[in-house]
């Protein structure tokens, strides 16, 4: 049976009646015209009127060949007919593309997804090697197609197959797994269409070997088009489904440390969350807490509606400091990777938080320490470090869970530096004033036209009048996070405080709602006392009055220790330090080097391998930053290092799968149609695929039509020089 890469070219074997046309035109332009020699012409054509008229029919069908040939030859014949495979090009590449993502893992019946996968390369292995004609094989897996700079790593690169080669493929297809990665098949593609451009001369047919999930094959206009592109070359896609259905699948989301002090002794708040992949909704869903391999505690989630996320809150508590690995668990499921979560937390004994007071009697300083850390019985995990000024441009920062600055009236400007830095990383700092900040300095070097730390332009300082008649509060409600605990009832407190003398903004609330600065508590006056603002990854607050009682009774009120500590809570939450590390992705480890040696030793998520890294200078003063290629494991990566003085300090990171690839819902086939429209591709079931008609016997004539074609041409030169005219030489030899 003769078929054709591009069948829609063949049109153009109308192009073939050209000669025929031509001829018929020159004989409407024929003249008679009366010749006396006429007689002896006649006579001479009436002897060779038979060769003369083959001779230009001969020509005539020659012209018609060859663009008939030109034509068959841009749309490349195929044969698949065993025994006409002689007279074509016989090699046929076969090119495995094999999802090898997480999602692979799902049951089917009595095996997995990927274990069908494995079977129906098998399969492809065994019908190449029985057929008839030249055969090569490609086996790539999605993993291994080459990311960025990372080049492909197929596991068998046009590899000639023969008798012996299911059994060679076995050897291989028993090595490898489904990895632990979300990846697409995009890469895998892009592999497949730079083999069909290098290989033209090949009969390239692709497979596709996956469980086609729909979150992989919802965006793809750049694999369209590199579908397209195999196509042109002259492969052909298929597209082989190895998963039957979809399964009901839950995957923990996320397990981190919410609004909470994180310290040794005192209960540490974390954000649970699940996510259910399913059609139904999921019902008392329990979740296990394991920290260092023990299960602490178990919370139960009451229900999660079906394609949605649902976050509990559970308390762990650290009798000692170190390291943590905490992990969230739920019940297996279809796919289990994903039913595990990990976290790791370097629990200090106490959190530190700088202050830094600017005030002579180091007031404000003294009255925020006492708030955070009042003595007595009460454990509040928090280690107040109350500093000069100095301190924020000679001494790193990094290690503090929070920074307050308060009464200052200016700073060097490496210090501000320092300060932006740690906010922009993900630390939290409030601004506290006072009689000693001078406003200009703010402006100029904090606020910076909006591109500096501090939330917004101060004016002026500004005396709140008493109110003697209606005796409204000071201090109004809030709905903002800061001011949760006084709201209602529980305002009592907050009631009785009285400010007198505070800053004046120099910016009106729309110009701040502009900015992003959100107003978190605000006066009897309507005039603000407390902003709130995000800053690169962290948080900036400004409290507008002060912290020692100069300008309020605040620090003399039961509400300003409640405040204070709420306060630290809610900027260390956002303190920068906590990273969301994927498998499969470079793993970078900062470290500073004022406090750690560049040299690293890592333990990798498996237990067995360990690698030393040497950290390289940033560009951040004084950071160093490590890169570990090969996190290709989810778990806990245990870091060693060592102190410039020698002492040897050990901490944890954890790295867990892309939770998106426990969506198991299937891409239709009307969906894939439409994702991929104008592309040439067949759509097989792992189960019913018959392989015999996908190429195995097909042989490519192209090099057959382009003998034939030199062939046809040289014919064609020698009948059109016979018909021309032209007399053989021959030499007139003068009589003697």
């Amino acid at each position: 049976m003769l078929s054709f890469a591009h069948p829609a070219l063949l049109w153009g074997l109308l192009l073939a009646a050209l000669p025929v046309l031509i001829h018929l035109i020159n004989m409407l332009r024929h003249k008679r015209v009366e010749w006396a020699a006429m007689e002896f012409l006649l006579a001479s054509q009436r002897r060779n009127s038979r060769w003369i008229r083959l001779r230009e029919l001969l020509l005539l069908l020659a012209r018609v060949g060859l663009i008939a040939g030109i034509v068959l030859l841009v749309a490349r014949p195929a044969l698949h007919s065993a025994w006409l495979q002689r007279l074509g090009d016989g090699r046929v590449h076969h090119v495995i593309l094999l999802d090898d993502s997480f999602s692979m893992t799902d049951r089917l019946d009595d095996r997995s997804v990927f274990d069908e996968a494995v079977r129906v390369v098998e399969r492809i292995g065994q019908q190449a090697s029985s057929a008839g004609s030249s055969q090569l094989f490609t086996l790539i897996r999605f993993s291994k197609s080459g990311h960025g700079s990372v080049p492909a790593l197929p596991d068998l690169q046009a590899s000639l197959v023969g008798a012996d080669f299911p059994s060679r493929l076995a050897d291989i297809t028993t090595e490898i797994a489904p990895t632990q990665l979300a990846v697409g098949p995009a890469e895998a593609l892009e592999y497949a269409a730079a083999l069909a451009e290098q290989n033209r001369d090949e009969q390239l047919v692709v497979y596709i070997v996956s469980d086609f999930r729909r979150r992989d094959w919802d965006s793809t206009t750049e694999w369209q088009e590199t579908c397209r592109q195999i196509n042109t070359t002259g492969g052909r896609l298929h597209l082989v489904r190895c998963a039957d259905r979809h399964r009901p699948n839950l995957a923990v989301t996320d397990v981190s440390c919410s609004r909470s002090t994180v310290a040794a002794g005192v209960p540490v708040r974390f954000d649970i969350e699940v996510a259910n992949f399913s059609d139904e909704v999921a019902r008392q869903v329990p979740v296990q807490l394991e920290v260092d391999g023990k299960q602490q505690r178990t919370v139960v989630i009451d229900e999660i509606l079906s394609g949605q996320r649902r976050r509990q809150q559970a308390e762990l508590q650290f009798p000692a400091g170190g390291s943590k690995a905490i992990v969230a668990r739920i019940d297996a499921d279809a796919v289990e990777l994903d039913n595990v979560r990990y976290e790791a937390l370097d629990v200090p004994e106490s959190a530190r938080v700088l202050i830094v007071d600017g005030s002579p009697d180091g007031l404000d300083g003294q009255f925020i320490a006492m708030a955070l850390s009042p003595g007595g019985g009460v454990r509040t995990g928090i280690a107040p470090v109350v500093e000069a000024p100095s301190y924020l441009a000679t001494q790193p920062v990094d290690n503090f869970a929070a920074i307050f600055i308060a009464n200052i009236d200016s700073i060097p400007a490496d210090a501000v530096a320092a300060i932006e830095r740690y906010a922009n990383a993900g630390g939290g700092v409030c601004f506290v004033l006072g009689d000693r900040t001078e406003s200009q300095f703010v402006n100029e070097q904090l606020y910076r036209d909006g591109a500096g730390v501090f939330p917004a332009p101060l004016n002026k300082t500004a005396d709140l009048n008493r109110d003697r008649v209606e005796k409204v509060p000071d201090i109004g409600e809030s709905n903002h996070p800061l001011l949760r605990a006084f709201r209602g009832e529980r305002n009592s407190f907050l009631q009785t405080v009285s400010v007198g003398r505070y800053y004046e903004l120099a910016a009106d609330r729309d110009a701040l709602g502009r900015s992003g600065v959100e107003i978190a508590a605000a006066m009897r006056n309507d005039a603000p006392l407390i902003l709130d603002r995000r800053f690169g990854a962290g948080r900036v607050v400004a409290l507008l009055t002060t912290a020692a009682p100069r300008w309020n009774n605040w620090a003399r009120n039961p509400s300003f220790v409640v405040l204070i500590l709420d306060l630290e809570s809610y900027l260390a939450s956002n303190n920068g330090t906590r990273q969301e590390h994927q498998v499969g992705q470079p793993l970078k480890l900062a470290v500073d080097e004022r406090e750690h040696a560049a040299r690293l030793r890592v333990e990798l998520a498996d237990g067995q391998r360990q690698t030393t890294l040497t950290a390289q200078p940033a560009g951040d003063p004084h950071q160093l930053v490590a890169t570990l290629e090969d996190a290709d494991r989810v778990g806990f990566y245990t870091v060693h290092a060592n102190s410039p003085s020698g002492e040897a300090e050990t901490w944890k990171l954890a790295v867990n799968v892309n939770p998106d690839e426990g969506e198991l819902q299937l891409v239709t086939n009307p969906q894939l149609a439409s994702r991929l429209e104008n592309v040439d591709y067949d759509v097989h079931d792992s189960r019913d695929i018959e392989l015999d008609s996908h190429g195995m016997d097909r042989s490519n004539l192209s090099t057959f039509v382009l003998v034939a074609l030199l062939l046809l041409l040289l014919a064609e030169q020698a009948l059109a020089y016979s018909a021309s005219g032209h007399s053989t030489a021959v030499l007139n030899v003068p009589r003697r």
